[in-house]
C-alpha cells in the first residue's frame, strides 16, 4: 500500500545543518521533491499533507532554535503564522504535528531547547497553546534519541499526546552519551521538574504534563506505526529493536491518540 507513498520528513537540525547552511536547505529541498507541494521552498521548509479524516502539519522548528547566520535571514515569524492560522481552520478530523525539536522531555541532554520550544510563541500564545486551540491530537518529535510520551493539557481542557521516537543514542561517551538521552521516570512530578529544569513559570500555569510511558531502563532503537480507522479512531503500536537489531522487534504496546 505504501510504495508509492512520499518519504515524507520534518526538518530537524542533521537534515539542515541546523538551518544555517544554505546548501543543506537546498539539498533538502531537492530531496523532498515535489512530495511537499509548490510552496515549499529553502526558506518555507514547512508544509501541510492531508488524507480523509486527517491532516498533518510538518514544522521546521531549527527557526526557533538556531541563528538564522550572516547569509540567511530569518523567517521565524512566518511559519508561526501560518501555524497559527492553520490552528484556526474548522478542521473536524485527526490533526499530527510533526517537528524535529520537543517542548517537553525529562532526560539530561537538550533540556534548555525544549524549554525555549515551549516559549516560543506567536501573538503571546505558545506553540503548546496553539495545539490546544487548533484540536491537534499528536505531536511527533525526535532530537533526543530515546522513546517518550506525554498528555499535555491546558488550563481550558485540552489535550494532545506529545510522543519522541527517534531511535537509539550512541553509546556513552564521557557524559554526553545514552545515559544523558535516557528518560527519566518523573511520573506524579512532572510540572516540578520541569519547573526545576528551566521552564518559565508563567508559560506553564495552568497546564498539566502527565508522563504515560519512557524508556527508563534501556535504549533501543525504536519506532511507532500509526493506524487511522475509518471511524476517526487513531491509535499508535510503538516497536523496539532488541538483541541490538539481530534478534527482531518487539511491541511497547498499543494505544489511543
Amino acid at each position: 500500500m505504501l510504495f508509492r507513498s512520499p518519504y515524507l520528513v520534518a526538518a530537524g537540525n542533521h537534515e539542515l545543518d541546523r538551518g544555517i547552511n544554505l546548501e543543506a536547505r537546498n539539498n533538502f529541498v531537492e530531496f523532498m521533491g515535489e512530495a511537499p507541494g509548490t510552496l515549499f521552498q529553502r526558506d518555507r521548509l514547512w508544509y501541510r499533507k492531508d488524507a480523509p479524516g486527517l491532516r498533518i502539519l510538518f514544522l521546521n522548528t531549527n527557526e526557533w532554535i538556531y541563528g538564522p547566520g550572516e547569509k540567511l535571514p530569518a523567517h521565524r515569524t512566518r511559519q508561526l503564522a501560518w501555524l497559527s492560522s492553520q490552528m484556526a481552520e474548522d478542521f473536524d478530523g485527526i490533526t499530527i504535528v510533526a517537528m524535529h525539536h520537543p517542548i517537553v522531555v525529562s532526560n539530561k541532554k537538550h533540556r534548555g531547547e525544549a524549554a525555549r520550544m515551549w516559549s516560543v510563541r506567536w501573538n503571546n500564545e505558545t506553540l503548546a497553546g496553539m495545539f490546544a486551540r487548533g484540536g491537534v491530537d499528536l505531536v511527533i518529535t525526535g532530537h533526543t534519541h530515546t522513546y517518550e510520551r506525554f498528555r499535555i493539557t491546558s488550563p481550558s481542557g485540552e489535550s494532545f499526546q506529545h510522543v519522541n521516537l527517534s531511535g537509539r543514542p550512541r553509546n556513552t561517551f564521557l557524559w554526553f552519551g545514552a545515559g544523558a538521552r535516557r528518560a527519566q521516570d518523573i511520573r506524579g512530578k512532572e510540572l516540578e521538574y520541569h519547573l526545576r529544569m528551566g521552564w518559565r513559570r508563567e508559560d506553564l500555569e495552568g497546564w498539566q504534563l502527565e508522563q504515560l510511558d519512557g524508556m527508563f531502563e534501556d535504549e533501543q532503537n525504536q519506532w511507532g506505526e500509526l493506524t487511522v480507522y475509518q471511524d476517526g479512531r487513531v491509535e499508535m503500536e510503538v516497536f523496539f529493536l532488541v538483541d541490538e537489531g539481530a534478534g527482531g522487534y518487539a511491541s511497547r504496546g498499543r494505544f489511543p491518540i
